[in-house]
């Protein structure tokens, strides 16, 4: 254990007797004991037992330096017998004279503590040892902690702690991001060369087209219109329709035919802003619902969605055989606004009709009405029907 600074007493030329026998078997953490302890300080400290006797005489014979840790109700600890070493442990009978004065152990304790952080050679503060409050010195092999109060730059700066969060949700001026918070946040908000950003959740399946993520809100990231990037045993796109938050983060994708989540493990997650990341398909195929048919037309539907716009693409290669004087089908996201009166070729009755007919789908709705005319026309109850267009496009 590495020597103590010893305390001197509060008062000058205190002496006193003591009260009870000291053997000299007494040892570490044995009593010393006084009438009182007034003038000596709960501290570290040194005494020394029969220097002199009653009489004010020398007796060197049966002189012993004591060091001792504390004060302790009228006693004192003892820590080390015959601590310079001048003589041996002692019996010193009751009634002998202790004085607490400057000695060569408590000079000692000084010096070597002083020597420490000053040059021995003119007392001078020793820079290799000490840091400063002012001027440059280096550090090496030495780190800061810091306090309650953190470490203050000579610019005025306060750096209260050190901050391992990779989200850097604090958004503080005085907390210093560790260098791997850094590169996590930059990874998980720059993007990559090719677009896509690694999530740093778990998706978990919960139908064919969502998947939770547990205990956190994500709705910030997942919003309409972002890239989806993943794996199950094929690698797999979708685009986001929206996203909710209670206890869970589910995200809902767009619904096709080319890639639905499957009840699976899910890995390597990634999600991206950009229109065209790479690898993500232009357009995704979907199966769409008629209404008015009792042999459905066939045909390619597919769908792209960028932003919160959906772009609707169909081909007709034939028609099929009407029951109605409608004609419906479905979009694979809900509409938010109405579109309408949007141009199409239309079938009806087994022959192509010359004038355009139109395609209406309300506010809210998934399903599109389309008409024989321009002005709401209904079509024939029999026979072939059928329509094609180039291109609906809504908002959602």
């Amino acid at each position: 254990m590495p020597d103590k600074l010893l305390s001197s007493p509060t008062k000058n030329a205190i002496q006193k007797t003591l009260a009870a026998q000291l053997l000299s078997t007494a040892t570490t953490t044995d009593p010393i004991t006084f009438d009182d302890v007034d003038g000596l300080p709960n501290l570290p400290g040194v005494l020394v037992i029969r220097r002199v006797d009653t009489s004010n005489a020398a007796t060197p014979a049966f002189r012993e330096y004591i060091e001792y840790s504390g004060t302790s109700g009228t006693t004192v600890l003892i820590t080390t017998r015959n601590v310079d070493g001048s003589n041996a442990a002692l019996t010193h009978p009751v009634g002998s004279i202790v004085e607490f004065i400057p000695d060569v152990t408590w000079a000692d304790r000084i010096y070597d503590a002083l020597s420490n952080v000053v040059s021995i050679a003119d007392l001078s503060v020793d820079l290799t040892k000490v840091v400063t409050p002012s001027g440059t010195q280096t550090l090496t092999n030495k780190g800061l902690l810091l306090g309650s109060s953190g470490f203050i730059s000579s610019s005025g700066a306060t750096v209260s702690s050190i901050d391992a969060d990779s989200s850097l949700a604090a958004n503080s001026d005085s907390k210093l991001a560790t260098q791997k918070a850094i590169k996590a946040y930059v990874d998980a908000n720059a993007g990559s060369a090719n677009g896509w950003t690694a999530s740093s959740n778990t998706w978990v399946y919960a139908t064919a087209s969502t998947f939770t993520i547990a205990g956190v809100d994500r709705t910030a990231i997942f919003t309409k219109g972002t890239r989806l990037k993943f794996t199950q045993t094929t690698v797999k796109y979708a685009v986001v329709v929206s996203s909710s938050f209670s206890t869970n983060t589910t995200v809902t994708i767009a619904v096709n035919t080319d890639h639905t989540i499957a009840n699976a493990a899910i890995t390597l997650p990634f999600y991206s802003y950009q229109l065209s990341p790479e690898g993500y398909p232009g357009t995704f195929n979907w199966a769409t619902t008629w209404g008015g048919f009792s042999a459905n037309p066939t045909g390619t539907f597919k769908y792209s969605i960028g932003g919160n716009i959906v772009s609707v693409y169909f081909t007709d290669a034939s028609g099929g055989t009407s029951n109605a004087t409608t004609l419906t089908f479905t979009v694979p996201v809900a509409s938010l606004s109405a579109a309408s009166a949007i141009p199409c070729f239309v079938g009806d009755n087994g022959a192509n009709v010359a004038q355009p007919g139109h395609l209406q789908l309300g506010a809210d709705s998934a399903t599109v009405s389309v008409y024989k005319s321009f002005y709401q026309g209904a079509f024939t109850n029999v026979n072939g029907k059928g329509l094609f267009f180039k291109l609906l496009q809504y908002d959602f």
